[in-house]
């Protein structure tokens, strides 16, 4: 049996799942042992930002609802990067060359971190090979590197979008199907070792 590490690229894969959202509240380890069953799945690095309230203000309590029933997971490490907002002006679409004023949303950081602790954890040689949940085309350098001597880790990417927008040099891919998530979801109520139990949003049946 082979063991894997496992780096999610947690807002590719919201945004990802977004079109079907009665199924974001997803239990990721439990999706991913039963994509690769025949291994074991034994560190899921999940790499997100903490979002404002600024468009949308029930976001955050959401958003905290699911990462604290995902740390329920023993194997799960959450690292955290910078979420900013800002005002700015944008051009339109349509009619071309006319600005208009907007809330620019920016997650930053998750695909450098991610790309550290797939090299990292690849210089340690603590599995046989990594997983990569994205579809961001900045990771493939990082993806190619680490399945090249002296590590030779080779890397599998579950992308969240269809079709493959971009070649990510791993050694195989998967894509997202609803059934992946629609199969995997937490129970509504998730036990937390320390606390009361974590709710599925209402939004989110």
């Amino acid at each position: 049996m082979a063991t894997a590490h496992a780096y999610i690229d947690g807002f590719n894969l919201y945004y990802g799942i977004k079109k079907w959202p009665a199924y974001k509240w997803l239990d990721i380890p439990a999706m991913l042992d039963n994509l690769f069953a025949d291994d074991e799945i034994t560190k899921i690095r999940y790499f997100t930002a903490n979002v404002k309230g600024r468009v949308d203000p029930g976001s955050p309590a959401r958003q905290n609802a699911y990462l604290r029933a995902l740390a329920s997971v023993p194997r799960v490490e959450i690292l955290r990067s910078r979420f900013l907002v800002s005002d700015t002006y944008m051009p339109r679409y349509d009619p071309p060359h006319k600005l208009v004023h907007v809330i620019k949303t920016e997650e930053k950081g998750s695909d450098v971190n991610l790309a550290t602790y797939l090299l990292f954890d690849a210089f340690r040689q603590e599995s046989d090979f990594a997983v990569v949940v994205s579809n961001d085309s900045d990771l493939k350098e990082p993806i190619r590197l680490v399945q090249q001597p002296p590590f030779n880790v080779p890397v599998t990417v579950f992308n969240p979008f269809r079709p493959q927008k971009a070649d990510m040099a791993a050694a195989h891919h998967l894509e997202l199907k609803v059934a992946d998530v629609r199969d995997h979801q937490f129970p509504d109520q998730v036990g937390l070792p320390k606390g009361k139990a974590v709710t599925r949003p209402a939004t989110w049946h």
